[in-house]
């Protein structure tokens, strides 16, 4: 399932969506009502109805929607795994406890590499992933014929509310974890297959911006849409040999209302090797002006 990117996939409609308009065309031409005047009471229930037809045609839509991996959510996406996904042993591929609908998704896409013993990279990753909610992501490198290097990128961190945390942060896997990871995937690897699991390696940076927005909109909303998009794109970018470069950064500030994005002129992209994982520990936006 490598290369298959379901954001990518086209809209998909399998209910047709129509124009609120056409469908007021259609029943007033169904019911002779072409001559009627809008404030008459029968054209407004004709509007009523169109407008009641659209609702409903926008739910069967996204309920059917929710019938696709793309699209599912929630209790959706737990009857699609349970029902056409499986693990070697003939199981249902169910949501770990903990696991948000991202993970769950990208886990069944891997499944059917599972269907394997972890020999190859993807049966890796997937019985890596499987073995508990706190992997993030997986990395499975061989140097050599029969040495496997897998390394685990971890959501480990304080719990809400919780000070006195003093555990793993920012993707550490802390040894409890490793060992987790290698209780789900020693017992289906090759014999003649030597594993290390190891933690993925934090590469810290900081993002620094200048932001100049159109003179003609509020800069407070403006400058509040620009850190959303900011902080969705150190989220996304946190995982391993992920890359921060400043062509991706421009963009990702360039919200509407931003009619310039200025980065420091020593700007250094962070080039993560596939052992590692860029965290981002500094995001400063600040106002520059408008034109």
């Amino acid at each position: 399932m490598n290369g298959i990117s379901l954001e990518l996939l086209p809209p998909l409609t399998v209910v047709p969506q129509i124009d609120y308009e056409e469908i007021v065309a259609d029943i007033v031409d169904k019911a002779h009502l072409e001559n009627a005047s809008p404030a008459d009471p029968a054209f407004r229930v004709a509007l009523a109805g169109a407008y009641r037809e659209l609702l409903i045609r926008q739910q069967a839509n996204e309920q059917a929607q929710g019938l696709t991996l793309a699209y599912a959510v929630g209790p959706q996406l737990d009857h699609i795994g349970v029902t056409y996904y499986r693990t070697p042993n003939g199981l249902p591929v169910e949501r770990l406890a903990g696991e948000s609908d991202d993970d769950y998704k990208a886990r069944l896409q891997e499944s059917p590499e599972g269907m394997s013993v972890a020999g190859p990279e993807g049966a890796y990753r997937f019985h890596a992933r499987s073995a508990s909610a706190l992997v993030a992501g997986v990395d499975v490198d061989s140097p050599t014929p029969c040495v496997i290097v897998l390394t685990v990128l971890s959501r480990e961190g304080p719990a809400e509310g919780q000070s006195d945390y003093s555990g793993p942060l920012d993707g550490v896997a802390s040894p409890a974890l490793l060992a987790t990871v290698a209780a789900g995937v020693d017992p289906v690897r090759p014999l003649g297959d030597r594993v290390t699991y190891q933690s993925a390696e934090i590469v810290y940076y900081q993002i620094e911006a200048v932001i100049i927005v159109d003179r003609d909109l509020d800069p407070e909303m403006v400058m509040a849409e620009a850190q959303a998009r900011a902080d969705d794109y150190v989220a996304t970018a946190w995982r391993l040999g992920g890359l921060i470069v400043r062509s991706a950064v421009d963009a990702a500030l360039t919200a509407p209302g931003v009619e310039e994005v200025i980065l420091p002129d020593d700007w250094v992209d962070t080039r993560c090797a596939r052992h590692q994982a860029p965290r981002c520990n500094g995001l400063v936006l600040t106002l520059g002006g408008s034109v």
